[in-house]
């Protein structure tokens, strides 16, 4: 007697390999390698200058900017009123990228630093001048300094927005806010300030998606700033205490919050900044608003970084 499970289980077996073969090729194609990022930039560079020699702008009444190609010798080209910044990867110590940038309007009131948040209205656009993202002045859109987002990841901004300064605002009756006196810029990014790897889909018919390794330009207005993100009456540019441009690295009682099993926060983010059951704007004993100019015990150590006075 024959029995029909012996003849079946070796298809079976052999149907499971084909199957996992499959697979696997199908991973492997999935699969793909990162650029080298001093390969890449270098194929960008020429393509960013060409374009910004090759193209003027507008500034309307409403101070949007309008990129549009040179049609004739009298227009001036965005290379002619371009400042020029540098910036240093993230990841390659010995690349440096030029980074170019109009600034229309500085900005009449308080200065933006690397360690502040700010509100923006911007577009961002690929090199083709296809939309990939907007926010106007009715909703803003709030972004750190240190890691700015805007639609995508722009690095570069990092750089470019500390040479700004934010507007100021009315509220009207009906609850509407109109922005003012604000700092308008633009600045054109290589794809390793921006996205680089990573592409940006889009279902949405108003908007275009950004492939992989696209430069990009982000035209931005920078309505306000706010220069102290834990509302503790130290400014954020004063919490950076290494002074490295970076707040993110300050943590005045890391030590205590890692025996407690709690949130590391740092300084500029924390509203008891050594961790002394005290919040800092309570450690101004003087009451002048001013928390850094408090030293109870002499030592040095101002009262709000110095968990031994209270």
């Amino acid at each position: 007697m024959k029995y029909p499970g012996k003849q079946i289980l070796p298809l079976i077996l052999m149907s499971l390999f084909i199957l996992s073969s499959k697979c696997n090729t199908e991973e492997d194609e999935l699969t793909f390698e990162v650029r080298d990022r001093k390969e890449q930039y270098q194929k960008e560079k020429d393509s960013i200058l060409n374009f910004i020699q090759t193209h003027s702008y507008v500034v309307d009444a409403y101070n949007n900017i309008h990129i549009v190609p040179i049609t004739n010798a009298n227009q001036r080209s965005i290379y002619d009123d371009a400042l020029l910044v540098q910036m240093q990867d993230t990841a390659v110590d010995d690349l440096i990228y030029d980074v170019y940038y109009l600034k229309i309007r500085e900005g009449a009131h308080q200065p933006v630093t690397t360690t502040d948040g700010v509100l923006l209205a911007y577009e961002v656009q690929d090199f083709e001048l296809n939309t990939i993202g907007r926010t106007g002045e009715l909703y803003p859109h709030w972004t750190d300094v240190w890691f700015p987002t805007v639609r995508i990841s722009a690095l570069g901004l990092r750089k470019v927005l500390p040479e700004f300064k934010a507007g100021t605002f009315t509220t009207h009756n009906d609850g509407t806010v109109t922005f003012s006196d604000y700092g308008v810029g633009a600045v054109f990014l290589p794809s390793g300030l921006a996205n680089y790897q990573f592409s940006v889909a889009s279902n949405d018919p108003n908007f275009s998606g950004l492939p992989a390794y696209s430069p990009v330009i982000i035209k931005f207005k920078v309505l306000q700033v706010n220069t102290d993100f834990d509302k503790d009456n130290v400014p954020n540019i004063t919490e950076d205490l290494n002074g490295n441009g970076d707040p993110t690295d300050d943590n005045t009682d890391k030590e205590n919050e890692e025996e407690l099993n709690a949130p590391a926060f740092p300084n500029y983010k924390d509203a008891d900044d050594d961790g002394d059951g005290l919040p800092t704007k309570d450690e101004d004993t003087n009451g002048n608003g001013d928390p850094t100019d408090d030293d109870d015990d002499g030592d040095g150590i101002p009262n709000y970084l110095d968990k031994d006075t209270h």
